[in-house]
């Protein structure tokens, strides 16, 4: 009947790629010693890539392991853009709520209470305020509760998760942390959050380099390189990384090479920064595939929430047709089709995580280098309302 999310499932896939070492600075730094000493809201933001989930994963395990054997319970949530169940609200209230249900049988009862109640009224389901009334009423029977929430800004109910997460932050004995891009509308609600810390600097730079350290000494390739080259790589990877831990990607190319000269030719040509990256990515798309993945992008970058296949589809269609009555059919009928176009232009679904460093520049490059492709679509004053042109033609009727 509550039909919680199994978060567990994303804290196990986080620590699985979680290097031993890293986020160390930030579990032993006197701002989160003090979050777990004092009840309050404790917000950190970082750049797409930056490692937001695996260092809140490694706090959710950090704090699991202090608090084995007490009273005091931990539990999170993560929003997840690749699990649609995992985007809204109500299931972020529904996992807090049975997990502390299996801490506290008086949390136990409420729960059923509410059931009860719920199934007596002959609603379908809880409203999203019966939810968050039941939630702060459990959290109230814990003098002390810990509670981690990753990645707020893959919420597509983001102003009402705010309102949400505000009032959380209220509760007595509630020692709230929170993880998301730092976006404007998500600093506009919580600008006024006691502690903000930022996920960059010689900290981050220092974890970058000790997965850069890991991946040389499990490489079967790179543990023989000499010394002396490893520590190249490592200085040249991290400095351009810029914070970005999804950056140190640019090893797979020199994993291949077979001389220390190659090696020396491949970090001269790398990309100055992450979004130097996805140009050379964009670059090297394939021709017959550049209009699709143009049109997806452009979809992505305009679209005021996320977007489903299907939307992405029809929007596809529209641009070929001009017309949002009469779509033409393509070759992007189902969601397969439209994973394999970007598949072939060596685009993977990480392409929304590179999304605020492709808004810098207004065109792509097609694969050849000589013909600038205008990021221009027939259907893209609509992308922020779908149905804004509809309202419109159909005013008078």
């Amino acid at each position: 009947w509550l039909r919680a999310p199994d978060v567990w499932r994303n804290l196990r896939n986080a620590l699985a790629k979680w290097e031993p070492g890293t986020g160390t600075w930030f579990l032993e730094c006197p701002v989160f010693k003090d979050w777990q000493q004092r009840a309050e809201f404790l917000w950190l933001t970082g750049i797409p890539g930056a490692g937001k989930t695996i260092i809140s994963s490694a706090i959710v395990a950090n704090l699991l392991r202090q608090e084995d054997g007490s009273s005091t319970p931990v539990i999170f949530y993560y929003f997840d853009f690749q699990i649609e169940m995992q985007q809204h609200v109500h299931a972020m209230l529904r996992s807090l709520l049975a997990q502390m249900a299996a801490w506290s049988p008086a949390c136990l009862r409420s729960l059923q209470a509410f059931h009860d109640k719920t199934i007596a009224s002959s609603a379908k389901d809880p409203s999203l305020d019966d939810l968050l009334e039941v939630v702060v009423t459990g959290l109230g029977h814990f003098p002390k509760i810990f509670v981690v929430v990753d990645a707020l800004d893959e919420c597509v109910e983001r102003q009402t998760l705010l309102k949400h997460i505000k009032t959380i932050s209220g509760v007595s004995g509630v020692h709230l942390l929170v993880l998301s891009r730092p976006e404007r509308d998500i600093e506009l609600v919580l600008q006024d959050a006691p502690t903000r810390t930022r996920l960059v600097g010689v900290d981050v730079d220092a974890d970058i380099g000790l997965y850069i350290d890991h991946r040389m000494k499990s490489s079967d390739d790179m543990k023989e390189w000499d010394d002396i080259v490893k520590r190249k790589v490592r200085e040249v990877l991290t400095s351009k990384a810029a914070g970005m831990f999804r950056w140190a990607c640019q090893l797979d190319a020199l994993e291949i090479c077979t001389s220390s000269e190659e090696i020396d030719e491949v970090l001269l040509s790398l990309p100055q920064d992450p979004p130097a990256t996805y140009e050379r990515i964009l670059a090297r798309l394939e021709t017959r595939s550049l209009r699709d993945i143009r049109l997806v992008l452009l979809a992505l970058s305009f679209a005021k929430r996320d977007l489903t296949v299907g939307e992405l589809t029809y929007g596809w269609r529209i641009s070929r047709s001009r017309s949002i009555w009469y779509p033409k059919r393509s070759n992007l009928e189902r969601p397969a089709d439209l994973h394999s176009v970007l598949e072939r232009g060596v685009v993977s679904w990480q392409i929304m995580s590179c999304l605020p460093a492709l808004s810098r520049q207004p065109r792509i490059v097609s694969a050849n280098n000589t013909e600038e492709v205008p990021l221009y679509c027939p259907c893209a004053d609509i992308l922020g309302d779908p149905f804004k042109r509809c309202k419109r033609r159909t005013r008078g009727v």
